[in-house]
């Protein structure tokens, strides 16, 4: 039976932590940008910069609940009452932050390799990046912003530059001045 999961469009924050099969964990290369997992997810694309693997071996001192509120900032109140659940887990996991979609509203089909651990939020999360901004630029965002109403054929006023040169004015009298009665015949 396949376990369904629902992500939603512009989720922010959500680290979810899954158990991953010894077999999904060999076949897993980080060559292939994660398309191996994408696939046990049931989804076509996954960012690999919000997708960890980790094998718990290799953070055993530490354990799978430090890990998490140290590494992806959860916390206490949410994570510490599973302490006991989370820490005995052996083998690999994935920590996909829920930005890892794209912000895209999908349903993960969890294929059998694969099993969810635990939901959890940040506290301190990285802002989203969902792809290039340039590609949500359109036509609409092009051109110059003017204001209501404004009448392009009229000149646009100069402001106190009379002022300025008055200012200048000024100075060169300063500076003769000085000039004069150090150096003045």
């Amino acid at each position: 039976m396949t376990k369904k999961i629902a992500i939603r469009s512009g989720e922010h924050g959500v680290v979810r932590v899954f158990h991953l099969s010894e077999n999904l964990a060999e076949g897993i290369d980080p060559s292939d940008g994660s398309r191996t997992l994408a696939a046990a997810l049931g989804v076509q694309n996954l960012g690999t910069q919000d997708v960890q693997i980790v094998e718990l071996d290799a953070i055993a001192e530490m354990g799978l609940t430090d890990f998490l509120r140290a590494g992806y900032d959860i916390d206490d109140v949410e994570i510490e009452p599973g302490r006991g659940r989370l820490d005995t887990w052996k083998g690999v996991i994935a920590v996909i932050r829920s930005t890892a979609f794209g912000g895209q509203a999908v349903e993960l089909s969890l294929s059998e390799d694969i099993s969810l651990i635990g939901t959890y939020h940040e506290q301190n999360a990285p802002p989203a990046s969902f792809g290039d901004l340039n590609e949500l630029q359109s036509d609409a965002a092009k051109g110059t912003i003017a204001a209501a109403g404004a009448d392009e054929s009229r000149p646009r006023p100069r402001g106190q530059s009379w002022l300025v040169w008055i200012g200048y004015a000024f100075v060169l009298a300063v500076i003769l001045f000085i000039f004069r009665i150090f150096y003045g015949s």
